[in-house]
């Protein structure tokens, strides 16, 4: 498995993304209760809101799989979940000038960080399952289940011990900065040996 590209290529990335997403679900919630106080009534809406985004995003997603080779539209989705977390920052901000309209916003953020949950979610998975060799296909989906899950159980103990020991805030915009960083340093590599070697692999999938 380790042998091709675009699988090896999916574990070195799903280390930083998973650890990112893993500290977002550790955090967003609490962030809406703790420093939007938002009443009961309304975190429910904001969570059907949510719900609601990751609905359209797979539906999104699997038609945008048709167009645009995966490990691209992974890039993307990773790209509009950390901006739209790290814009909590903002939504802070104009909570203390705006507090009577700051729900809509909330609404609009949860739609776009449910979407971009959905987005992030369906590439990955398509990714190790079209590409895992016939012979390791077995084998190779649990083996990918438990990478996954494990990174993404580093990134909530590490989410949740930044809100306890520092703060829950500056643990959900850490989480949305590192797939951010991550997404910005594709620039960097996109034109090495091993990247041609992983867009040879997708493009031909």
């Amino acid at each position: 498995m380790i042998k091709t590209p675009i699988l090896l290529f999916m574990i070195l990335l799903l280390f930083p993304v998973l650890i990112g997403y893993g500290m977002f679900l550790t955090n967003y919630k609490a962030v809406l209760l703790q420093y939007f106080q938002v009443s009961n009534i309304e975190f429910g809406i904001l969570e059907g809101i949510f719900a609601f985004g990751t609905v359209i995003g797979a539906i999104v997603g699997s038609y945008a799989m048709k167009k645009i080779v995966h490990y691209q539209l992974l890039y993307i989705a990773m790209g509009t979940l950390g901006l739209g977390v790290v814009s909590v920052y903002g939504i802070i901000k104009l909570d203390v000038m705006f507090s009577q309209s700051v729900f809509f916003i909330l609404g609009g953020w949860s739609f776009i960080t449910g979407l971009a949950n959905a987005l992030l979610m369906i590439p990955t998975s398509s990714i190790f399952l079209l590409n895992l060799p016939e012979a390791i296909r077995g084998r190779g989906t649990a083996i990918f289940y438990s990478i996954f899950n494990l990174f993404l159980l580093g990134g909530t103990l590490l989410g949740g011990l930044i809100a306890s020991s520092i703060n829950i805030l500056l643990a959900l915009i850490l989480s949305g900065g590192i797939l951010l960083i991550t997404t910005i340093s594709y620039p960097i590599y996109k034109n090495t040996t091993f990247m041609r070697k992983v867009k040879n692999t997708a493009i031909s999938r």
